[in-house]
């Protein structure tokens, strides 16, 4: 079987990586050919969510669109097209529609909820030439769809009956956990995101500040393009960098992940806590959507809403060692048992064997 990968980003875009690319050498195994097209090349996807360069923007832009009408002709040598998210990130459905029109079997990956409206304050034009409103047609031209959490999975069901939710999940192998090493007199609390996340930051500053008059400890950011500072705290910040990936969740005592509530945050995969687990970092963790269903609050971690339960919860931690011991043995387990990648090969293999090799259903073409 031959199956071509539409991606947005290359390996360096945490969704593409986890939940496309990391499963690919467990499908050829299965005697699955891939070939993966992502639409931003390294050099674009550096430049992307910058400021700015708009000229040198433009000009990768064009390329790409290029290649995605390259994949479209393309697409008739292969048994099925994965679109992981969106095939053309701006504009009416159109790359999608001619593959419909060809009649090329599509799956459709869906782990976030691209069909509200949201500005991005690193590209607002971009943002708004979006179009959420495509996402209907695309649903409902697939094949099948895959999400990862229940909100999405009720919101694809409104448009195509055949919907599978797929958790996003990583290789126990490479996030294990590190090797025992001697206590830090100051233990480092980190947070590990993107520009995208990094506003999320603002509401943790207060609760740091109170904190670091009661406790020593290091506060690490990591993948934020712009600077964090906190008079009072000590602050370590570096960029995020593909080589570094786990390295960076292995060295802390102590995540965070803090997120708003709004709906946005619904169609989230609670990604971060689950890398948290994985490597046996203890975290503390906002208390909505996904996160409410990774997280046994006291078991395998600690959820919290307000500023007085971010406080509390993270000063149990940085006093308690044994605590911190505990919950990491405990995300872990729950790692493995849920969210570890290899159980669910059999899962992809399935949908594009069985799924994505139908005909078209009735009333479901353009």
């Amino acid at each position: 079987m031959r199956v071509l990968f539409l991606t947005p980003h290359p390996a360096e875009g945490a969704s593409s990586r986890y939940r496309v690319l990391q499963y690919l050498p467990h499908l050829r195994l299965q005697g699955i050919h891939c070939m993966v097209s992502p639409f931003l090349t390294p050099r674009f996807y550096r430049i992307a969510y910058q400021r700015g360069r708009w000229g040198a923007k433009l000009g990768h832009f064009l390329i790409s669109s290029l290649k995605r009408l390259r994949d479209v002709i393309r697409s008739g040598r292969y048994d099925a097209v994965f679109i992981h998210l969106e095939a053309f990130p701006i504009g009416p459905p159109i790359i999608e529609w001619l593959l419909a029109v060809r009649d090329v079997p599509m799956v459709f990956d869906l782990d976030d909820a691209i069909f509200l409206s949201r500005s991005s304050p690193s590209n607002p034009i971009a943002a708004w030439l979006r179009m959420p409103q495509k996402l209907p047609s695309i649903l409902r031209w697939s094949r099948c769809v895959i999400t990862c959490n229940d909100y999405l999975r009720q919101y694809a069901e409104r448009f195509n009956p055949q919907v599978y939710m797929i958790p996003t999940c990583v290789d126990v192998e490479q996030f294990c956990v590190p090797p025992p090493r001697p206590l830090r007199r100051r233990p480092l609390i980190g947070w590990i995101g993107s520009h995208s996340t990094a506003p999320f930051l603002e509401a943790l500053k207060p609760v740091l500040s109170r904190l670091a008059k009661r406790f020593e400890f290091t506060f690490k950011v990591v993948g934020s393009a712009r600077p964090f500072h906190l008079p009072g705290v000590e602050v370590i910040q570096e960029p995020w960098t593909l080589a570094k990936d786990v390295a960076y969740f292995q060295e802390l005592d102590i995540g965070v992940y803090p997120l708003p509530v709004e709906p946005w945050v619904y169609g989230k995969t609670g990604f971060k806590t689950v890398q948290y687990m994985a490597v046996g970092t203890p975290c503390v963790v906002s208390n909505v959507g996904r996160n409410r269903e990774i997280v046994q609050d006291g078991v395998n971690g600690f959820l919290a809403e307000s500023e007085e339960e971010w406080i509390e919860k993270l000063g149990r931690l940085l006093a308690d060692p044994a605590l911190r011991a505990r919950f990491g043995l405990a995300g872990r387990k729950t790692v493995e048992e849920r969210f570890a990648m290899h159980r669910y090969v059999p899962s992809y293999v399935n949908i594009l064997r069985q799924d994505a090799g139908k005909r078209s259903p009735a009333g479901r073409g353009v």
